[in-house]
């Protein structure tokens, strides 16, 4: 697996790109995600949450609530998640 810091939250077809969302935070998304609107409620607000987005177009947005300020080891393991569902 490939792991990339970018500023930006875009996904190129077939690919996975992992969010961390801090508690209490809101993802910023490229216009071609799905609205939010269609996922919110799925999203839980508490440490652990996790929900999947697919683009029309095959791209796919990983994201994972964390602390409002992780630790190391609370960030492996968010990146461990990702790896799993971008194996999927």
């Amino acid at each position: 697996m490939r792991t990339l810091l970018v500023p930006a939250a875009a996904a190129g077809r077939n690919e996975l790109t992992a969010i961390l969302v801090p508690e209490g935070g809101k993802p910023s998304l490229p216009a071609t995600a799905p609205a939010t609107a269609t996922w919110n409620a799925d999203f839980g607000k508490d440490k652990g949450a996790s929900v999947l987005l697919r683009g029309s177009s095959g791209q796919r947005w990983l994201l994972l609530r964390v602390a409002k300020k992780p630790t190391a080891d609370e960030v492996r393991e968010a990146a461990g998640q990702a790896r799993l569902q971008a194996e999927t």
